[in-house]
Formats: C-alpha cells, structure tokens, sequence
C-alpha cells in the first residue's frame, strides 16, 4: 500500500514538473465542429487535474489488486498448499495472476480515462464565453 502511494505521487507530480507546463503555458482547446479555439490555461488546469487523477487510479489493478487475489488464492484448500510446497507452482499462479491482470484489468482502467476532455465555457477564461449568453462546451487532448 506504501508502494503505491508513492508511486501515484510520485507520478503526478512528473505531471507539472514538466518543462511545458500547461498550467503556464496553457493547451489548445476546439470547439464544438473541431475548430482551434486558442489557447487556454484554465483547460490547462483542468487537464493537468484529470491526467493527475489518471495516474492515481490507473495502477490500482497492477499494484493493489494482485496481492488480494494472491493472499486469496493461497488460502484456498487446493492451492494454498500446492503454493507452499512448491516454487515452480508458486511462482507460475503468481505470474498467471500478473499476466492476467496486465492482459484485461490495464487496459480496462485505461479505458475509463478518455484522451479527450471537455469543459465548458464558463470555466473558461472571458475570451472565450461567447456575448449571447450561451455556454458553449470545448474539448481539449489532455495528452495521457
């Protein structure tokens, strides 16, 4: 659990240590048809926000859900004692366990986080709320 707590920090401070910062420098935002709309920090923010929380939630099926199925799995009546009397059969169940959750929970976490993210205008800066009144939404590529 130490582990991952420092790993997922750890990561999403890499985050804004970035020589190009999108807090300072700001990212391209587009509008509803795809056009560019300019640049904005706020989105900047917002983006650096979601790809911090990416990385938090990301590694929880490679770093936190293996050891539960393990500890499981080696309590279990059949396995549980083929696992401690023997290291070929141990060290095989904890690779398949590994293998398993690389294979389908990762990408199924990845695919939780779009690559794209949205806000609307009015978290936006005054440039880019139009005079109408209306709250137009514009995507961004957070750059995952």
């Amino acid at each position: 659990m130490r582990l991952y707590g420092i790993c997922s920090f750890s990561s999403s401070l890499l985050c804004t240590a970035s020589p190009s910062c999108p807090c300072s420098d700001g990212i391209t935002i587009f509008d509803d048809q795809g056009r560019d709309a300019g640049k904005s920090v706020a989105a900047g923010r917002a983006a650096l926000a979601q790809v911090a929380l990416t990385r938090v939630v990301l590694p929880i099926p490679i770093l936190l859900l293996p050891p539960f199925l393990l500890d499981v799995l080696r309590s279990a009546p059949g396995l549980g004692p083929l696992m401690a009397s023997s290291k070929p059969a141990r060290v095989g169940i904890e690779l398949a366990v590994i293998a398993f959750f690389l294979q389908k929970a990762l990408p199924f976490a990845v695919a939780t986080f779009p690559q794209t993210g949205s806000i609307s205008a009015d978290k936006l800066e005054p440039q880019f709320r139009p005079l109408d009144g209306s709250n137009p939404s514009y995507t961004f590529n957070k750059g995952v």
